[in-house]
This record gives structure tokens, sequence and C-alpha cells, in this order.
């Protein structure tokens, strides 16, 4: 007996003794985030600050980090509290797999963080040759590796971006960034009727396409016995980066049957895709040509009336909404597991299998919140290719070659070769949008 309680009382001294500076770590997160919240209650959010940080550094939990963005709000800190609340929803996501005192935070972090959207800018820095020893600045301060190429939260006004490569005279550029400025804000309709920014192709398998009373109308055919389609196609690509793009259903097809209504981004074998078909809406994606479904749940004409894809720079997110302001996020992946989204064609349309009674019509409205968009499109100047690197750019589009072989790339020049069994064609599209502008592209957005 004397034995077993010295062995008892050695083993729990040593877990007191180890687990010591865990409590106390967590008792001094816990002091800190106390006193913060009693400043941020009092109205002093200077003060509390860097308690709220000093809690989060011990306990690295989203609960702090969203105080911190909260304090960087009051303080006028705007674009500073948005990358702290992007962070905070990641965060607080992936700790809300097994804990669901996170989900709160989450959805808390989102909510705040879609208001701040409209109140920052955003800006892409990109090197087109970033070399060993280049350095960027923005209004003079340090932009790390990690922050090139992907969007940025800035306070809206004039910025200077400054690169420098060892030896090299700096390169300075000056731009001008607004509150709520996005990349794909050079492609909105309200589906006027006759296109007038000639923004799409129509297309069209047996059911009727077109623009009418101020929607995009994709009408099916009843009792066919084949299968059908419509959709419309944008005839440029856009940058998802960073941004979101959005459009309202306004009238769902028939759920009672196989008919579908469909919202995509992507190119070739790869896109993001909402789709509403038998009841259901699913949310998923195309990479490399395999399809993947994310989730599906109930659909609900009115919950669901809006559908928006979103990229945050880090994860990209289907979404749904009510009233196209209020967004619940229906699923979301890492964008790192993806494909490249700086050139993306848009399209949205309805089908049918066959054989459906009543398919009813899908109509589609306020793409990007409607109204003329608010940026334009790059100059073609800015589009251009040395063809050096052997293989074909992300800039060009929909190529084509009536036998496999004919284009190649190859000793910094696009090859065409004719064959002699008759008359072959081949060529490519260009499909850029907001083309890199070397050696430095300051990107509004």
């Amino acid at each position: 007996m004397t034995l077993r309680r010295k062995g008892m009382s050695a083993t729990a001294l040593a877990i007191l003794f180890l687990a010591g500076p865990a409590f106390a770590q967590q008792a001094d997160a816990k002091a800190e985030f106390d006193a913060g919240q009693k400043l941020f209650d009092g109205g002093r959010q200077a003060d509390a600050l860097p308690h709220f940080r000093a809690a989060f550094a011990s306990s690295k939990s989203p609960d702090a980090r969203l105080m911190v963005a909260r304090c960087l709000v009051a303080l006028g800190k705007t674009a500073e509290a948005y990358e702290e609340m992007a962070t905070t929803t990641r965060e607080a996501t992936t700790r809300a797999e097994t804990d669901p005192k996170y989900v709160r935070t989450r959805d808390s972090a989102a909510a705040e963080m879609a208001v701040l959207e409209r109140r920052v800018g955003k800006l892409v820095v990109a090197l087109a040759d970033p070399g060993v020893g280049a350095t960027v600045t923005l209004d003079g301060a340090p932009l790390g590796p990690e922050r090139l190429g992907v969007p940025v939260a800035v306070q809206p006004g004039k910025l200077t971006i400054e690169a420098t490569h060892a030896g090299d005279t700096p390169v300075r550029r000056e731009v001008t960034i607004g509150a709520g400025e996005t990349g794909t804000s050079v492609l909105a309709d309200d589906f006027p009727g006759g296109d007038p920014g000639d923004l799409w192709t129509l297309n069209s398998n047996g059911n009727t396409v077109a623009e009418a009373g101020g929607e995009a109308v994709i009408t099916l055919p009843s009792s066919s016995p084949s299968g059908s389609w419509g959709e419309l196609d944008s005839h440029r690509a856009y940058d998802l980066r960073g941004d979101s793009l959005s459009i309202e259903r306004a009238t769902a097809t028939n759920p009672l049957t196989s008919a579908q209504s469909w919202f995509g981004t992507g190119y070739d074998k790869n896109y993001l895709q909402i789709v509403q078909q038998k009841g259901q809406i699913r949310f998923g994606y195309q990479l490399a040509g395999m399809t993947t479904n994310l989730t599906s749940i109930v659909f609900d004409p009115v919950a669901h009336r809006h559908w928006r894809l979103r990229e945050d720079g880090q994860t990209t997110f289907w979404e749904t909404s009510s009233d196209g302001a209020a967004w619940t996020i229906r699923a979301q992946i890492a964008s790192a597991t993806l494909f490249p989204m700086s050139l993306m064609w848009v399209w949205f349309g309805a089908g049918t299998d066959g054989g459906e009674v009543n398919p009813g019509a899908a109509h589609f409205d306020r793409l990007n919140g409607g109204g003329l968009p608010k940026e334009k499109y790059c100059p073609i100047s800015t589009f251009t290719d040395d063809f050096n690197d052997g293989a074909k750019s992300l800039a060009w589009g929909r190529g084509w070659e009536d036998k496999p072989g004919m284009l190649a790339e190859a000793g910094g020049a696009l090859t065409v070769t004719q064959h002699q069994d008759g008359r072959r064609l081949a060529g490519a599209r260009e499909r850029a949008l907001r083309a890199r502008d070397p050696p430095l592209v300051a990107d509004p957005r």
C-alpha cells in the first residue's frame, strides 16, 4: 500500500509539473482577453488592442483574433481589419469542424468581413520576372513574396508601388483604388435585351435562349424525346482571384422533373459550378476533367434565389442568398488545390435529359448586381507572348487543330504545320482580360 501511494503521488506530481506551464499560459490569455474586453466595452479600443493581441499570441484562439479585427475597425484601420477578419474566418472554420463553439465565431467573422468588403479596395501586385533579390514596397511598407500575385486589401485612395531588382533602377507605379473595387466588376448585366455590351454568345440545342423582360430566359421544351440545353457564354475571360461572381436565379426549372439549371466559371476541363436539379442544389467543381460534388442540399427557391462563387486569395467559396446582400457559405475548399483563376469564362444555362413534361424555364437576372460595369477592359496592347516557354499560356483560350500536332510552341515561335492530306486549319483565340503588363503590374480590384 505504501509503495502504491508513493507511485501514485509521484505520477500525480509529474502530471501537475508538466501541465503547469500550459495552465499558466491559458490563465494569462484569459486575463489579457478579459482586460481587453473591459476596455473595448468602455470605448477604449486603442487600449484594448494590445491586450487582445497578447491573448491571441498566448492562445491562438480565433475569438481573440476576432476582437483584434473589431478594434482595428473601430480605429479606422479597415484594410488591416479586413485581413484579420479573413484569417479569423478561415481559422474558425477549421476549428469548428471539431469544436462547435467556433461556429459562432466563424459566422460572425464572415458576416463582418462582408460588410468591410464594400469599404476596402484590393490590389494584386505581380512581378513578371521576380528574380533573386527582388523587393517590393506598397506605400513604403515591404510587401513580402507571399503577398505577391494574390489580392491584398488596401485603404481606398492613391497608392505607390515600387519594385527593385538588385542592380536595377527601381520601377514605380501609382494607382488609385476605390472602395469596393473588384476585378469581375468589369462584368455586370441586368439583361435589358439585345446584349448591348456584346458580352454573350447565346447557344441553344432544342430550346429557346433570349433576353426578355429584363432577364435572360432559357425556355425548355416539354415532352421532347431527346435532351436539350441552352446557355449564355461570356465572350471574354475574367479574373476571379480575390473576387466574386454572382447571379440572381429569378425563376427555377420545374423541381419535379429532371430539368436543371446551372451557373459556372472556368476554362477547358477546370471549372466551378452551382447546379439546381430534382429539388436539390449542388455545389462542386471539375479539375482536369474529374468532377467533385462538395455538397448538396434541398433547394429552396426563396432562400437560394441568389448564387455566388467567391475566392479570397486562399479559399474558394460557393454561397447562396435570399436577397443578394447577406450570403451563406454552402461549400469551400483551399484555392491551392484547384486551378489558376486569373482568366475564367462565365456561363449559365438550363437543360433537360429528355421526356420531361412541363420542365419550365430558367430566368436569370442581375449578374454581379446588374447595372453598368464599374471598370474598363484592358487595352489589347497589354496582351503579349514571346512563345519562349514551350507551353501554351493560360491567356490563350479556345485553340483548334483539324489534326493533332498542327500547333506547337518551340524556339521562341508559334509554329503551324500544314498537312498534305487536304485543307486543314489551326489557330488560337486570345482569352485574356486584365493581362499582365511587365515588369510590374498593379491591378486594382
